[in-house]
């Protein structure tokens, strides 16, 4: 009996091995795809009509010649825009803006002692870039935004028989807040601050004048998403 059982006890670890042998492998699991990224809202095109405040009236002017400078007692101010940006931003991430277009200002004020006012026509090129944040399909912030502008104008002064003519540069920093309806609309307002310069020549005196200014503005804006 007891060489049956050193047998028995010889057999079973061996049939073990064999069984744990014999076991297929665990097949392995379905690698997960990844996710699909949606990109069809992901490149925007706007057109936006802008109009609102100009960024400020007349501050002051200076006599390039003599270096004498006058202040003034900023008056009213204007302005109005046609924009065609090129927005890029996924809902829900961040992204950006450029673009540019057509510009119209108007920025008046008269010497802070007394006098006749003067007034600065302007229109010229815009030049557009925003940092973009689009928490929602619908909803988008521009912020902060950049506008150079850069042109002509003709400064007009009550009782004077000529108008002036020069250059006209503005910069100005805002931020924005647009909404999109699902059918195109785009209605936005913008918030910002600027500061801008004309130099023109007297046609009296010869001499040049530089009628400068700013301040803040409010916007607001319609448009269409194509």
């Amino acid at each position: 009996m007891s060489s049956h059982f050193r047998v028995l006890a010889l057999l079973v670890p061996m049939l073990a091995v064999m069984a744990a042998e014999g076991d297929p492998a665990p097949a392995p699991a379905p690698a997960a795809k990844p996710a699909a990224v949606d990109n069809s809202m992901l490149n925007n095109l706007d057109l936006r009509l802008t109009f609102g405040g100009g960024g400020g009236g007349l501050n002051r002017v200076r006599n390039e010649d003599t270096d004498v400078e006058v202040d003034y007692e900023e008056g009213s101010s204007g302005s109005m825009a046609i924009h065609l940006i090129y927005l890029r931003a996924r809902p829900g991430s961040v992204g950006f803006a450029v673009g540019g277009g057509l510009f119209a200002h108007s920025h008046d004020g008269e010497p802070e002692g007394g006098g006749p006012t003067s007034t600065v026509n302007a229109a010229g090129i815009d030049i557009y870039a925003a940092f973009v944040w689009r928490p929602t399909r619908n909803w988008h912030f521009e912020l902060p935004a950049v506008v150079l502008s850069g042109g002509s104008a003709v400064v007009e002064t009550d009782g004077a028989d000529d108008s002036e003519s020069g250059g006209y540069a503005r910069f100005a920093g805002q931020v924005g807040a647009y909404y999109t309806f699902d059918f195109g609309l785009q209605l936005g307002l913008d918030l910002g601050a600027s500061g801008f310069g004309t130099t023109i020549e007297d046609k009296n005196t010869n001499q040049e004048f530089t009628f400068s200014g700013g301040g803040g503005y409010l916007n607001l804006s319609v448009g269409y998403r194509f």
